[in-house]
């Protein structure tokens, strides 16, 4: 689990579609680099619609490289933190599980985050593309607590 969480801090890819379904909602905020500005807490997928992995060309500040995007495995909810409020309430974000190729070493990174302050941190290989996404449909959970928690 430390190894996605980690892996999920590292890498946020911007994967922009332009087919119909990935269309906004009538009224919701658009799509924009602002859209960071949310924090998010994200979700194990324990099930999914069936997922055809396809191959993208990414290019990040470390390279370009070709990856094998494997099958979705967080879905990422806008959450607002400490009362601060959310800026794009209708952006999530989907992660999913990718095999990218080729390597492009480690990277020494000096992180600073306005919440949690500075990290210096080694940036590895990339495990996950999440693409900002808007959620459709929502259904409550039937019983809250029936997995145990």
């Amino acid at each position: 689990m430390k190894m996605k969480t980690a892996s999920l801090a590292l890498l946020l890819v911007v994967l922009t579609a332009g087919s119909a379904w990935a269309q906004p909602p009538v009224g919701a905020a658009a799509p924009s680099p602002l859209a960071a500005q949310n924090h998010y807490k994200c979700y194990d997928i324990i099930s999914h619609d069936p997922f055809d992995p396809r191959l993208v060309s990414l290019r990040d500040q470390f390279g370009l490289t070709r990856a094998q995007v494997i099958r979705p495995v967080y879905h990422c909810n806008p959450v607002d933190k400490n009362q601060e409020g959310i800026p794009y309430p209708d952006i999530h974000l989907m992660c999913y599980e990718i095999f990218d190729d080729p390597y492009l070493g480690t990277w020494p990174l000096r992180i600073y985050n306005l919440n949690f302050g500075w990290l210096g941190i080694k940036a590895d290989k990339a495990r996950l593309l999440c693409a900002p996404s808007y959620k459709y449909h929502i259904t409550p959970n039937p019983d809250p607590g029936s997995d145990g928690r």
